[in-house]
């Protein structure tokens, strides 16, 4: 079952998908604030641009139904714009992380059976030797301005970049069904090789409703993004920002572990992250009585917490539930 705010749906209806909601938000907000990445901020009409053109490069080249996109790029712009044309594209995404060794990335490769292959200049880097003939055909690097080839090993298969990209025709994402794959993502393999759990729109709605419900997110809100987007947190922290109106602010990979300062530059209301987190702050004293007014919710998953950790982070954002 999928439920919208209240309102059941039966299994064989549409079922709102990740796409559908920031179009929503875009359509009420085109000039608001959507992302904010690496020093680029990016409103929801550029970044519902970006989605689209995507879609269509995606639709242009995959014939199945729902097709899968992997994403090997790192919390980048270009990430999240192919995850939402993905979702846009009536497809689910894949998300591969630019870190892993490549013996983990050939094996979520030949597992996710991938339709085409988003890359930002860091997942580009890895395409050589194995991994070059283990992707899919369709290749995409939104951020090229040119197509190239991609090496000896597979000289007929062309990176292509914004060259392709179609104009933006206006139109609405994909409808979905609830039992369609929204994505699939891959266990952390501690206990063997990792495994591809798959999720479906219907489960991401349900979860939405309930999460929505529960903290009452408003376009006002800036919400942090510390996760990688291999780590199921990083769909709460999108759904959070997206489906409401609101901003996603990521995080600098070297603020990670101490993101004082971006706390407060930022001006966060919303803070997603692993509790170990506070424990580096707190030696770094930067947990100091007052320290984030602007946070009103914060949340943290992944890990234990411990109880000196939570009154640490209580006194440092005093208005924070």
């Amino acid at each position: 079952m999928c439920r919208e705010t209240g309102v059941e749906i039966r299994a064989l209806e549409a079922c709102p998908s990740l796409a559908t909601h920031f179009f929503l938000s875009a359509s009420r907000r085109p000039n608001a604030l959507a992302l904010s990445v690496r020093d680029r901020d990016v409103t929801y009409s550029e970044l519902s641009a970006y989605a689209n053109r995507i879609s269509n490069w995606i639709r242009a080249r995959c014939t199945r139904e729902s097709p899968r996109i992997g994403i090997l790029a790192s919390r980048s712009w270009e990430a999240y714009a192919g995850i939402l044309g993905a979702s846009w594209a009536g497809g689910a995404y894949v998300p591969l992380n630019s870190d892993w060794p490549e013996e983990r990335l050939a094996n979520a490769l030949n597992i996710a059976a991938l339709d085409a292959l988003i890359l930002d200049h860091q997942g580009l880097i890895l395409l050589s030797g194995k991994l070059s003939r283990l992707v899919p055909e369709n290749l995409l690097l939104p951020s090229s301005n040119s197509s190239f080839s991609l090496g000896a090993d597979r000289p007929t298969t062309i990176v292509c970049g914004t060259d392709v990209l179609s104009p933006v025709d206006d139109s609405s994402p994909e409808e979905t069904k609830p039992s369609q794959l929204a994505y699939l993502m891959f266990t952390s393999g501690t206990t063997g090789l990792p495994k591809g759990v798959m999720i479906s729109v219907g489960n991401m709605s349900d979860f939405l409703v309930g999460f929505q419900n529960r903290f009452e997110f408003a376009p006002e809100d800036r919400v942090s993004q510390t996760f990688e987007l291999t780590f199921d947190l990083s769909v709460m922290s999108m759904l959070a920002a997206w489906t409401s109106g609101a901003s996603l602010h990521v995080v600098p990979a070297n603020q990670l572990m101490g993101p004082s300062r971006f706390i407060r530059e930022k001006q966060l209301s919303i803070w997603f992250s692993v509790p170990s987190t506070i424990a580096c702050m707190r030696t770094l004293r930067m947990l100091t009585p007052g320290a984030f007014p602007t946070l009103r919710y914060s949340g943290f998953c992944g890990e234990p917490l411990p109880l000196a950790s939570a009154e640490a982070w209580h006194a440092a954002a005093p208005n924070s539930s």
